[in-house]
């Protein structure tokens, strides 16, 4: 496939996931064309067809393109979803924080890739992240990965994937470490990662290269459900829902919750239920999953509790997610595990 169709159908396809009204945003930032040759009231088709026409006028090649895509996934992280990945083991030239830009880490990461196979790399700098992509030409893969500079951690767009692996370890020996190992935790928001494994998780909380702004914020006072209740409105159990509630922010600290959209429970225990099916022998081992999802899980759960849909205090487990970094769980009985009853 020749340079300019495959920059066409990047282009086309960048735009195509667009928004009409986020095009002239996007564009602006990427800063490749002259924005007053194109006409933005057409149709969204007749715009993208406008725009890759003026593109090819200007000869503007498939690297541009590519960083044209790596520009919108930074733009929107949201619509990826991003796994970490934590690298371990340092040699003793770890990269300093100087040495740790998009520049260094773009040609760096070419020279590793290429002695295994032709592909093209884009780096960026945003939002104190550095965004990166990597893509095999003629082929339809492509990685994405975020780093926190000065960090050891990683994110990814793709699970299991042998591009995402040949990326990984080119990045670990670049950043200066021997092994990398992936975590139990994902989001669409990249930004509730960064405070779980940059802030929440450190007891020292020394990461400063991001300024604190991935730090927690602090919860808003207002949110107690009781100053939200209209006063001729005679409150049910009103001492209850103090009560959860001075649990909770014992709990969870007065600080808003990290946006995870899922936990994975993993239960195995002893059946109980000999009574009522005399059949199944007393030893079997019932295994079940549980899937918890939805838009802020720990705000949601935090909710539930406050209200009293589910009982307070929750499960310690529940309530430290943001300092363990794990949201998959294993739950066994007592006996079967002399350690914990919950194992992560």
């Amino acid at each position: 496939m020749s340079d300019a169709k495959s920059a066409r159908l990047t282009l086309s396809s960048v735009l195509k996931r667009t928004n009409k009204a986020e095009m002239k945003m996007l564009l602006t930032s990427w800063g490749k064309l002259p924005l007053w040759k194109i006409n933005f009231s057409q149709t969204k088709y007749e715009l993208i067809q406008d725009i890759c026409q003026v593109c090819e006028e200007h000869d503007l090649s498939v690297k541009y393109a590519n960083e044209l895509d790596l520009l919108y996934v930074a733009d929107f992280p949201h619509k990826k979803y991003w796994r970490a990945s934590k690298m371990t083991q340092p040699t003793g030239n770890v990269l300093t924080e100087e040495q740790c830009n998009a520049n260094y880490i773009q040609n760096a990461l070419e020279q590793k890739l290429y002695v295994s196979f032709s592909c093209s790399v884009s780096v960026m700098e945003k939002e104190h992240f550095l965004w990166g992509r990597v893509s095999i030409p003629d082929m339809k893969q492509v990685v994405y990965f975020i780093h926190f500079p000065a960090s050891k951690f990683l994110l990814f767009t793709k699970r299991n994937n042998k591009l995402k692996a040949l990326v990984q370890n080119a990045l670990r020996r670049i950043l200066g470490f021997k092994s990398i190992e992936d975590l139990p935790l994902s989001s669409p928001h990249p930004s509730a990662l960064a405070q779980i494994l940059l802030h929440s998780s450190d007891p020292h909380d020394s990461y400063e290269y991001d300024n604190g702004q991935y730090r927690p914020v602090q919860r808003l006072e207002e949110e107690h459900p009781l100053k939200k209740t209209d006063s001729r409105v005679n409150i049910c159990d009103a001492a209850k829902l103090a009560r959860n509630k001075r649990i909770l922010d014992h709990q969870f600290g007065d600080k808003i919750q990290p946006c995870l959209t899922s936990l994975v429970l993993e239960t195995e225990t002893r059946f109980r239920g000999t009574k009522y099916l005399p059949t199944v022998p007393s030893n079997s081992i019932i295994k079940c999953t549980t899937t918890i999802s939805g838009p802020n899980v720990l705000e949601g759960l935090r909710k539930l509790a406050l209200l009293g849909y589910a009982k307070a205090p929750l499960p310690r487990f529940l309530t430290n997610i943001s300092k363990t970094g794990r949201q998959c769980f294993k739950i066994t009985d007592a006996a079967r595990d002399d350690e914990s009853r919950h194992s992560a």
